[in-house]
């Protein structure tokens, strides 16, 4: 398992200052694929199996509005 912090940027929120859900999305993602090549299943290594990954199911805990600038935390 992995845990990173993340600060939201300018332009993963929305006009009314909420932070998009795509955003989310993107940086769960991201950490995905650290947790993957942590392991040596990196991009390369799976490219040349014929294999990739996909996210398939996440879970949310959203406790409060997230805005510019805040700083959230991300667990695989």
């Amino acid at each position: 398992m992995l845990e990173k912090a993340y600060r939201i940027n300018s332009y993963d929120v929305s006009p009314n200052g909420l932070v998009k859900v795509s955003a989310l999305q993107k940086y769960m993602q991201q950490l995905a694929r650290e947790d993957c090549n942590s392991y040596g299943a990196t991009y390369t290594n799976m490219r040349e199996n014929n294999m990739v990954f996909v996210i398939t199911k996440i879970g949310l805990e959203i406790t409060g509005e997230i805005r510019s600038e805040d700083i959230i935390t991300i667990r695989t």
